[in-house]
């Protein structure tokens, strides 16, 4: 991108040409951002004027930030931003930066007011702390007449800048995989469908709960809804980002379509959590934002169906899609409290949680179902147009809790690691048959030595031609609870993977870890330490049947003992690895 020179022109500067009084009143620049992903920066204004006119904002980006597209919403439509190097020119950089310029012109005739929206996407190259900075200008005169000048910080470089409110600082960071997948939807076509048989799971006559984790960086997205076409016809809700990147939920008996709309921008490629809590007796919706409650829906007063599907990322009618990400899909019964919502939304769920009616975690598919992770539940999920999975990088936490089970005769030997329980409760053992619940057969309380490894073992009965699942919940001081991975024992062909021992063990310059698969299953393949901290990532991806084999560099790791550790949705295992 260093060798391109942008500046963006809008009628939205702090000026007034042409007849068009425009005034720039926001600019959202995101603080921390992932390299090799996409990001948006937000700038709006309000225009008024009976005829067209233009303004601009220079911006000085790194040169590592890659340019990728730009685009201004207003209510007369979408229009694309554009390149123009010789405004560009006008401008120095400091070192290391680009000068960025994207012109266009924003035409409302005879119109009296509007606002505008101008999102900008970059993609950064490289990991740092950086700076941005912008100033406006305009064009004078008419025609070929026509001259640029700065308005606004006036007589200003970007060497003499000094102002804050011109200058932003972004950290760009390195991408951070949770080790399970999200499910991309592009824009025009992909979305899930869960059908009317199943509108039990959300309808105007019981209390309910949904929640997901979504990331996108582009305006006018359906997130979720029951909504079956652009008309105004009866729909219980639906959930979408509008063309200014806010979120609105919405209603309608066909007469009347109320809506909320929440005031914070969310096209900015940064993941968001978001929750609606349904309340049957109320006929209201609670619109929940990233931990904090946002405002409240009451139904119009006609009647509103209740048997229509739920589509996932789309509109029925198929006339408004998503372009991003999801993760965590959840729908819960009743309302849940909000302390409850902030405490498990970052957790990943196990599927067996108390009041769980669906979980799309997206760690098992295939070409014609997005199956529901929710014990004893159907509401599978149709996906069409092919969704894609890819690794996620959600704030989505995967507890790491080192636990193994082996069968010793006649018993099971179980035992796990933790290594600072500070803010521990208890531990409860749990277990399961196929297809059945968690039970707890057993509670601890934690040993609580700060600085070392607590160690606990089990012994339990060895039951020979059944399988039986095992885990451990972890519950904190402060009422969240942790879960460990499952254990499955008694039937090998449970599990869909078999993990050996890596070769060389002990090892110096570098070892091979090799695997089979099954069965197709998205694996996660980690290193961690002895203090259970991840070292690295070496497989993030859904694979097919085979024998796979991965190389750790005797380079990447100080000399000591590390565990690696493979998960698939059929179980995991960790092994031990010692680098001299």
């Amino acid at each position: 991108m260093g060798r391109y020179r942008y500046v963006l022109i809008l009628c939205i500067a702090s000026i007034t040409i042409s007849g068009c009084i425009a005034v720039l009143d926001q600019v959202v620049v995101p603080r921390k951002v992932t390299m090799g992903e996409p990001f948006v920066v937000l700038m709006e204004g309000s225009i008024s004027g009976d005829e067209s006119g233009m303004a601009g904002v220079i911006l000085q980006v790194p040169e590592s930030w890659v340019f990728e597209s730009a685009t201004v919403s207003s209510d007369i439509g979408l229009r694309p931003l554009h390149i123009n190097d010789q405004i560009g020119s006008f401008y120095k950089p400091e070192a290391g930066y680009v000068i960025l310029a994207l012109v266009d012109s924003l035409h409302y005739g005879n119109r009296k007011s509007g606002r505008a929206s101008a999102m900008i996407r970059f993609t950064p190259g490289s990991v740092g702390r950086f700076s941005l900075k912008y100033m406006a200008g305009a064009t004078t005169g008419s025609g070929k007449h026509m001259f640029w000048r700065l308005t606004d910080p006036q007589g200003k470089t970007f060497q003499t800048l000094e102002d804050s409110s011109y200058i932003f600082s972004v950290t760009v960071k390195e991408p951070e995989l949770n080790g399970t997948p999200a499910l991309a939807f592009d824009g025009s076509r992909s979305y899930l469908r869960v059908s009317a048989g199943d509108s039990s799971l959300c309808d105007p006559g019981q209390d309910f709960t949904l929640e997901m984790w979504f990331i996108t960086t582009e305006p006018n997205g359906v997130l979720v809804g029951t909504r079956s076409s652009d008309l105004l016809t009866p729909y219980f809700f639906e959930l979408r980002i509008n063309e200014y990147g806010r979120l609105i939920l919405q209603s309608s008996d066909g007469l009347h379509a109320p809506f909320i709309t929440s005031s914070r921008f969310v096209s900015d490629g940064s993941w968001h959590h978001v929750a609606i809590l349904f309340s049957s007796t109320r006929k209201r919706f609670i619109l929940m934002l990233d931990g904090q409650v946002r405002d409240s829906l009451v139904l119009p007063v006609g009647e509103i169906p209740g048997t229509e599907p739920i589509l996932i990322g789309a509109r029925g009618g198929r006339t408004l899609f998503f372009n991003g990400k999801m993760e965590e899909f959840r729908i819960w019964d009743g309302e849940r409290a909000l302390d409850d919502l902030r405490a498990m939304s970052d957790h990943s769920l196990g599927g067996y949680e108390e009041g769980l009616r669906v979980l799309y975690n997206f760690d098992e598919t295939d070409s014609t179902h997005i199956f529901n992770m929710a014990a004893g539940r159907g509401f599978n999920a149709v996906p069409f147009n092919r969704p894609k999975l890819v690794p996620s990088s959600a704030p989505v936490r995967v507890e790491m809790m080192l636990f193994s089970a082996v069968v010793d005769n006649d018993s099971i030997r179980i035992e796990w690691q933790t290594f600072d329980e500070r803010n521990v409760k208890r531990y409860d053992l749990e277990k399961r048959y196929e297809n059945g619940k968690y039970f707890t057969i057993e509670s601890f309380d934690p040993q609580r030595f700060r600085t070392n490894r607590n160690v606990y073992t089990v012994n339990a009965v060895f039951q020979p031609g059944k399988v039986v699942y095992f885990r451990v919940r972890q519950v904190n001081l402060d009422g969240t609870v942790n879960l460990s991975d499952e254990i499955v024992i008694g039937a090998e062909e449970a599990r869909d993977f078999i993990l050996d021992q890596n070769d060389p063990n002990p090892f110096m310059d570098s070892t091979d870890i090799s695997y089979t698969l099954k069965e197709t299953a998205f694996v996660t393949l980690k290193v961690y330490d002895v203090m259970a901290r991840e070292v690295m990532t070496l497989v993030s991806e859904k694979q097919k049947p085979g024998t796979y084999s991965v190389r750790v560099y005797g380079t990447d790791l100080e000399p000591g003992i590390y565990f690696y550790r493979l998960k698939t949705r059929k179980g995991v295992e960790t092994r031990k690895m010692i680098r001299s």
